[in-house]
């Protein structure tokens, strides 16, 4: 029992992330965000990561559900820029906007990268990992442009 309890934030800490963030306008004063009859409202970021076996398998990831009492899934696909893309568009009609620029990121790697470690461990082709991240600014038309 008392390895399981030494093992257990490891594996916590390992499993996968997904994560929301969003970037407020008085956070990017001054900055471009468009043609200028759109008003910037925020810049919204979804990301999401995990471990799979064989690259095929998943083994962890975080959970795509903004409602899930825990924040990762075993042995579940919740990689992938759909179900991200999903997550944005449903900001974009949360909010009213339009999206103005949106850009998807994936990431694949093939070694076992330990977050923290400033080294990967040697186990090419059999745990790899996979990040996925979907970001973009959201604008509204300006009352001028009406």
């Amino acid at each position: 029992m008392k390895r399981l309890a030494m093992v257990l934030p490891l594996v916590l800490a390992l499993s996968g992330c997904c994560l929301r963030y969003s970037i407020a306008p008085e956070h990017m004063k001054g900055l471009p965000y468009g043609d200028g009859d759109r008003e910037f409202v925020e810049h919204y970021y979804v990301l999401n990561y995990g471990w799979y076996l064989f690259d095929r398998f998943p083994l962890a990831c975080g959970d795509t559900d903004p409602d899930a009492l825990i924040r990762f899934s075993f042995f579940s696909d919740q990689v992938r820029s759909d179900l991200l893309m999903q997550q944005f568009n449903d900001r974009v009609k949360a909010t009213g906007t339009e999206p103005c620029s949106v850009v998807t990121t994936i990431e694949d790697g093939v070694t076992f990268d330990v977050p923290g470690l400033s080294f990967p461990l040697v186990l090419p082709y059999i745990i790899c990992f996979r990040e996925v991240q979907v970001s973009g600014v959201l604008t509204r038309r300006s009352e001028d442009a009406l």
